[in-house]
C-alpha cells in the first residue's frame, strides 16, 4: 500500500534543493487544500497524509462514490511513501512521519531525479523528436550557459522564452522580444544563470492553439503510455483546468479541428515513450507527463516540458475513468476563495452524472472541482481546450 502526500510545491523545492525547504504561502495553501486529493487518484487500499479530514464530508464522499483510499492512521508500517513529487524536502516530510531511511530514496537517487526533472530533459526529448523528423529542429529547447549564449539565441530567434531549470505552472520564465528587451532583462538573466548554472531557451509560439500532454507511467525500467491530457492555462501561465473526457472523445475533439493530428500525436507519443525509457532507466518509478502544444496550423511542438511526477492531467484522467458516468464530459479545475461555497452534483452507482462536485472539504479556500457539462468538454465554464 502507498502513503500519498500531496506536495505540489515540489517543483520549487527541487530548484532550491534544500532539506529544510519552506514553501511560499500560496503553495502551502494549495498543499493544505488538496491534502485529500489522493483519495481520487490513489489505488484501492492506499492512504493519504492529512492534518485532519472533515468527517462529514469524507462520509458523504465514501457513501456516494466509494473511493478506496482513506486517511492515514499515522502508522508507517508496511507502507510505501508516494509523494506528488520527490525532492530532499519530500524525503524530510516522510522522515518526520516516521519512515526509516531504507524506505526512502538516498542522496544519489534524489540527485538523479532532480537532474531528470530539470528542463534540460525537455531539451533532450525535443532534440530527439527533431532528429526523427517529428518536429522542426529549431523548436527544440536549448541549454544556455551564459549571457552570451542567451543573447546569441535571442538574436537568432527573435521572440523567445528563457526558462529556469526548475519551476512550476508557468513560473520561472523570461520572455525576450528583441534585442532591446534583452538589454532590459540582461541583469536578471545573468543572475538566474549564476544561481542555477544554466537556463533553457526556446522559441515563443505566438500561434499556440492547444495545450496538451502525453501521460506516462514508469516502472521497473519500462515506460508505458497512460493517456492524453488537454488542459488550459491562464494568461500568466498558471494552471486553470483539464478536460474530463474519455480518450476517444479527446481525440475526436482534436481531430475535428486539426484533421490528421492524432496520427502525428501517436507517432510522437511512441517516440517520447522510447526516449523516456532510455533516458530514465530504473532511476525513477511513477507517473509523469510531457507537455506539448498544437499550433494554429496543426503542427506540434512535442517537448515543452517534462513533469517527472504526478500531474493534474493524471488526476483528471483517473477521476474520469473511475468516477464519471459513461460518455460524460466536463472539466476539472481549481477555484480560489471557495471556502463554504455550495456545489451541487448528481451521481448514480458511484459515478458523477451531472453538476459540480467538490473533491476536497468545504472549509478550504481552494476548491478542486469536477464539473460535468454533457457530452462535449470544450468551452465549459469559459475554457476552450480546442
Amino acid at each position: 500500500m502507498n502513503l500519498h502526500l500531496f506536495n505540489p510545491e515540489n517543483d520549487l523545492a527541487l530548484g532550491l534543493n534544500l532539506e529544510n525547504y519552506t514553501a511560499p504561502p500560496a503553495a502551502s495553501a494549495l498543499a493544505r487544500s488538496g491534502s485529500t486529493l489522493p483519495m481520487w487518484y490513489g489505488e484501492k487500499g492506499d492512504v493519504f497524509a492529512s492534518e485532519g479530514v472533515n468527517a462529514a464530508w469524507l462520509r458523504s464522499m465514501l457513501d456516494a462514490f466509494g473511493p478506496g483510499v482513506s486517511p492515514w492512521d499515522h502508522n508507517p508500517a508496511d507502507l510505501r511513501p508516494k509523494p506528488w513529487g520527490w525532492s530532499k524536502a519530500a524525503r524530510r516530510s516522510f522522515r518526520m512521519m516516521g519512515f526509516d531511511a531504507e524506505k526512502l530514496p538516498d542522496d544519489a537517487s534524489l540527485a538523479r531525479i532532480r537532474e531528470l526533472s530539470s528542463r534540460e530533459s525537455a531539451c533532450r526529448i525535443g532534440a530527439q523528436l527533431a532528429h526523427e523528423g517529428l518536429q522542426p529542429e529549431e523548436w527544440a529547447a536549448q541549454r544556455v550557459n551564459n549571457t552570451e549564449e542567451a543573447l546569441r539565441y535571442s538574436r537568432e530567434h527573435g521572440d523567445v522564452l528563457l526558462k529556469l531549470p526548475w519551476s512550476s505552472s508557468g513560473r520561472g520564465q523570461i520572455r525576450i522580444c528583441g534585442m532591446q528587451d534583452f538589454a532590459m532583462r540582461e541583469q536578471g538573466v545573468a543572475g538566474a544563470i549564476r544561481r542555477y548554472g544554466f537556463l533553457t531557451a526556446e522559441p515563443f509560439h505566438r500561434n499556440k492553439a492547444v495545450d496538451l500532454a502525453h501521460l506516462f507511467e514508469a516502472k521497473a525500467g519500462r515506460v508505458s503510455y497512460a493517456g492524453l491530457s488537454l488542459f488550459a492555462t491562464e494568461a500568466n501561465g498558471d494552471y486553470a483546468g483539464n478536460a474530463l473526457a474519455q480518450e476517444s472523445q479527446l481525440r475526436a475533439m482534436l481531430e475535428n479541428r486539426f484533421q490528421g493530428v492524432c496520427a502525428k500525436l501517436d507517432d510522437i507519443a511512441e517516440a517520447q515513450r522510447r526516449i523516456l525509457e532510455t533516458m530514465i532507466g530504473t532511476d525513477y518509478e511513477g507517473p509523469m507527463g510531457v507537455d506539448m502544444m498544437i499550433l494554429s496550423d496543426g503542427s506540434i511542438a512535442g517537448s515543452v516540458e517534462l513533469n517527472l511526477r504526478m500531474t493534474m492531467g493524471h488526476v483528471a484522467r483517473r477521476f474520469h475513468d473511475r468516477y464519471c458516468a459513461e460518455g460524460a464530459c466536463g472539466i476539472f479545475r481549481l477555484e480560489n476563495n471557495a471556502t463554504g461555497r455550495h456545489y451541487s452534483a448528481g451521481h448514480s452507482g458511484g459515478r458523477l452524472t451531472g453538476g459540480t462536485l467538490r473533491l476536497n472539504p468545504p472549509e478550504y479556500g481552494i476548491a478542486f472541482v469536477a464539473e460535468i457539462k454533457g457530452e462535449e468538454p470544450s468551452g465549459a465554464q469559459g475554457f476552450q481546450f480546442v
